[in-house]
């Protein structure tokens, strides 16, 4: 498995996966895969990054600027999303590890 910044060329799936990963969960609003379309669309991701295996996409964790407290300089991390066939594998604590170590390389 790799973990990688999306392209252009990820956009259709990403969303697909987002929709797949999210469609049985407790506490998705169904609106999780356009949310990180508005964030893209809007220049608000910090980052995207996706764990793929054999060209196959597993997995997304996205995360965007927050202001906490009226302090900027926070991300807001979310969606996570794996695919349900790849869920319990640890795909989903690789990319949260991953987007932590580069946010926090940021500053």
């Amino acid at each position: 498995m790799i973990i990688r910044s999306e392209t252009p060329a990820d956009i259709e799936a990403l969303s697909a996966l987002i929709t797949r990963a999210f469609a049985t969960a407790k506490v998705a609003s169904g609106t999780e895969a356009a949310v990180v379309t508005r964030l893209r669309a809007d220049g608000g991701l910090m980052l995207s990054r996706l764990a793929e295996a054999e060209g196959r996409l597993l997995g997304q964790i996205a995360a965007s600027p927050a202001t906490i407290g009226g302090q900027g300089g926070w991300a807001c991390i979310g969606p996570l999303a794996v695919a349900p066939e790849a869920q319990g594998q640890g795909i989903g604590s690789a990319l949260l590890r991953d987007a932590l170590e580069i946010l926090a390389a940021r500053g």
